[in-house]
């Protein structure tokens, strides 16, 4: 799996953030107010890690997210 053409996930990590939803994360941009949508659930679960490893914002609500612009 080539995770390259998402590194901007990571590399811009003011722009791109996780909401933490139940026992799953949404990739947001706040900037924007636009979740990131990823139709395979590998793949979904592979950008997450990689934000989580890289220390991309962790937020427990889209409010929060969006109010720390």
């Amino acid at each position: 799996m080539n995770l390259d053409e998402y590194k901007y996930l990571w590399e811009s990590k003011k722009d791109w953030v996780l909401v933490k939803e139940l026992d799953e994360y949404v990739i947001i941009n706040p900037v924007t107010q636009m979740a990131l949508l990823v139709e395979d659930e590998e793949l979904n679960k592979a950008l997450v890690m990689k934000m989580l490893e890289c220390g991309n914002k962790i937020y427990n609500d889209i409010e929060a997210a969006y109010n720390d612009v």
